[in-house]
């Protein structure tokens, strides 16, 4: 065999073999891939493969590998599907989480203090509200309690703004625990009337907590 004819004879079989190499590490990566799909999803370290891992995810049946490529395939759609849903809602306005919010139907008898005293001055710093909760029968008298939610994140200065516009009207401040995060303003009309405003510390970014009680002569 000439030099020549050994060369190119070195030369194939070097290159079937790498494609071999090749052929096989690919494999590899997809088996690995699939085998960290279902380890996320199922929270199991698999032994052995994809294969060993469906077969205790099946009680030990025999599931071919291109079984095992689609199911990993579907869960990785699953998974990118997901992380594009969280990553639309996390895109989301405070005005686009407020527009999607429904107006909540009050059951029974609305008192007229939450049309009259209540919800003006709250879409007077906001302007606009949208009532998402509402409990009535306070203190065994015609308290309620209000739950708003409004087209923004609600701020200390917010809070200041909402309890002036109740000051304005013979309110005294007795409670101010409001900062950036959340809290407590209260104020009082006449030792009987009491309005309590809570924002933040749980009850939501985008919300303000009201609880009225009028005094005996509203």
């Amino acid at each position: 065999m000439s030099k020549k004819n050994l060369t190119i004879l070195i030369v194939v079989v070097a290159v079937v073999a790498a494609g071999g190499l090749l052929y096989g590490y690919n494999r590899w990566r997809q088996e690995q891939r699939a085998a960290q799909v279902f380890k996320e999803l199922y929270g199991i370290n698999p032994e052995g493969g994809v294969g060993g891992l469906l077969g205790k995810l099946t009680g030990g049946g025999n599931i071919s590998d291109e079984i095992a490529k689609e199911m990993a395939k579907e869960a990785a759609k699953d998974e990118a599907r997901q992380k594009a849903e969280e990553a639309a809602e996390a895109a989301k306005t405070p005005e686009d989480r407020y527009n999607e919010t429904k107006e909540a139907a009050i059951i029974g008898a609305a008192y007229p203090a939450l049309d009259s005293e209540v919800k003006p001055k709250v879409e007077s710093v906001f302007g606009k509200a949208k009532v998402t909760g509402y409990s009535g029968g306070y203190a065994g008298s015609q308290g309620f309690m209000v739950m708003f939610k409004v087209p923004r994140l609600v701020s200390n200065d917010d809070m200041a703004k909402l309890a002036q516009k109740f000051i304005d009207e013979g309110f005294q401040l007795v409670i101010n625990t409001a900062d950036a995060e959340g809290g407590v303003v209260a104020l009082e009309k006449e030792n009987v009337a009491s309005v309590q405003i809570m924002y933040g510390s749980g009850i939501g970014e985008q919300e303000i907590s009201i609880t009225f009680i009028p005094s005996e002569q509203e």
